[in-house]
């Protein structure tokens, strides 16, 4: 009996369509399978040292990322393989005091920023630190570097005594309350400080002692975003979240980035001239040098994240170091209490003029620095010369801060608190550090725009605390350090015992 037509054209259909889906496995597969090959015994990049599955996969690469451990993981392949490690199939980490001039420094052409690693705000407009075209990037540097300037410093000092004094009465009202608690005031300082500056208003956190739900967004939305960046890594996700724009950010990122370009909005309807960011951005579009709306809201929303989160964390981690270390913390308290007679003496000028608190925060910034992962980059056209050795194109590159500071080859006692490896004449055991390996705020032209701001604050901040109290270390903080990593560290409260300082 013949069979009708539709019956005979599902079958043929369904036989197709079973063909055409195991043709397609097939076909994936092949493909997975010589490019594992490929990536093992033909990438050019074969020859550098670095773990057999690494070599074949980005999965170990990003399986760190996700676990908050992409420091540790890195750090230990380091440790094994060398000063060059091949990370994932197309990714080496340099550990090497020679790549920062190499990948960082001024030559031209040079390995430059990949938009795919860095995206975008939800408006589509980058700030400083995602912007990849160099004359743009340039172009926006210069409108800001007056805001930054030590005449701008200078200006607005004020400003920045204003709230350390206030974290000096709020730690002193806090002693009488609960003498033994997480010092997360020292947070509350850095986020009002930046919140003043970049927003015209205080945040309010040290008078409310409390973090507001806007400044609690900042690091999950960061997280997320190394979330979003470690599945960029896979082809299909990449895609997906290419298709997704703005959406593929999150509600916590747009929501940290709107109240950011409120608070923008609210400052440029401020007719008051004032020093901070925004006031002096201002003077230069008088003189046609200025920014779009959109650029600000950028631009603001991402110093309240690298301005804030990274000079809270530093002086955090600092504070646990030196409680760690109770002579370096002896002799720190001892410089500062023998040079000010009071704590109204304390100005930056004259903190700047003392070395060992210099020292102790640039031993900091190498044992803990804020961002302790690598800034990646791509190599041009042609190739470029990284450490003697020519990397081929479209390579992505990176120094790994954590690996390289914690690495013997660069540091002697690499894991233990010296701030003397900072202090001139160099004691001779640390005569032949690498201290060149070690730059927390990057160099050439992207180099971190507001570092004199940090080390000035960091300065102010850790002077205030000290010379005012003694801090004792509390026993469930002993292993503080012991943090995951999503690009900045998720740092855990730091837990101290206070008391007002006899003098």
């Amino acid at each position: 009996m013949a069979l009708p037509s539709t019956a005979i054209y599902d079958r043929l259909s369904a036989a197709s369509a079973s063909t055409i889906l195991l043709t397609s496995i097939a076909a994936i597969t092949a493909y997975q399978l010589w490019k594992l090959v490929y990536n093992a015994f033909f990438h050019p990049l074969r020859r550098f040292p670095g773990p057999k599955s690494a070599a074949v996969s980005k999965i170990p690469f990003t399986l760190s990322i996700f676990k908050g451990t992409p420091h540790k993981w890195n750090h230990e392949l380091h440790l094994k393989y060398g000063p060059v490690v091949r990370l994932a199939p197309n990714m080496l980490s340099f550990i090497d005091e020679r790549a920062w001039k190499d990948i960082h420094g001024f030559k031209k052409p040079g390995p430059f920023k990949d938009s795919d690693d860095y995206g975008k705000p939800p408006n589509g407009v980058p700030g400083l630190l995602m912007e990849v075209r160099d004359n743009e990037h340039s172009r926006m540097r210069k409108v800001f570097t007056g805001a930054f300037s030590d005449r701008s410093l200078k200006e607005q000092e004020p400003l920045f005594l204003q709230y350390t004094d206030l974290l000096v009465e709020k730690l002193k009202i806090w002693i009488k309350e609960n003498p033994e608690n997480g010092i997360d005031m020292v947070d509350f300082t850095t986020f009002d400080i930046m919140g003043d500056l970049t927003f015209g208003a205080p945040l309010g956190l040290l008078e409310k002692s409390d973090y507001t739900p806007w400044v609690a967004l900042i690091f999950k939305a960061l997280k997320f975003r190394t979330y979003v960046r470690g599945l960029k890594s896979f082809f299909v996700f990449k895609v997906i979240i290419d298709f997704l724009g703005p959406k593929a950010l999150g509600e916590k990122t747009r929501t940290h980035f709107n109240y950011a370009a409120e608070q923008v909005n609210k400052r440029l309807k401020i007719k008051t001239e004032r020093p901070d960011i925004w006031g002096l951005v201002l003077r230069q579009a008088e003189l046609g040098r200025g920014l779009s709306l959109k650029a600000m809201h950028s631009n603001a929303a991402l110093f309240m994240g690298a301005g804030t989160e990274t000079t809270a964390t530093e002086l955090s981690g600092l504070l646990y170091l030196l409680l760690s270390n109770s002579q370096k913390m002896t002799k720190l308290s001892g410089a500062l209490r023998s040079t000010f007679q009071h704590d109204d003496d304390i100005t930056m000028e004259r903190l700047s003029q003392i070395p060992y608190i210099h020292a102790c925060i640039e031993e900091g910034l190498r044992l803990y620095p804020p961002v302790p992962v690598g800034l990646p980059r791509r190599v041009p056209k042609g190739g470029s010369t990284i450490c003697d050795d020519l990397i081929p194109a479209d390579t992505e590159i990176c120094i790994t801060q954590y690996s390289a500071y914690h690495s013997p080859t660069n540091f002697y006692r690499p894991d233990s608190f010296e701030p003397e490896r900072w202090v001139q004449p160099i004691p001779k055991e640390f005569v032949n550090d690498r201290r060149g390996a070690c730059q927390p705020f990057s160099i050439g032209s992207r180099n971190c725009i507001g570092q004199n701001m940090a080390m000035h604050e960091m300065r102010l901040i850790l002077a205030k605390i000290i010379y005012n109290f003694d801090f004792e270390l509390l026993p469930e903080s002993q292993e503080w350090a012991d943090q995951r990593v999503y690009t900045l560290w998720e740092k855990k409260p730091l837990m101290v015992k206070l008391k007002v300082a006899q003098r």
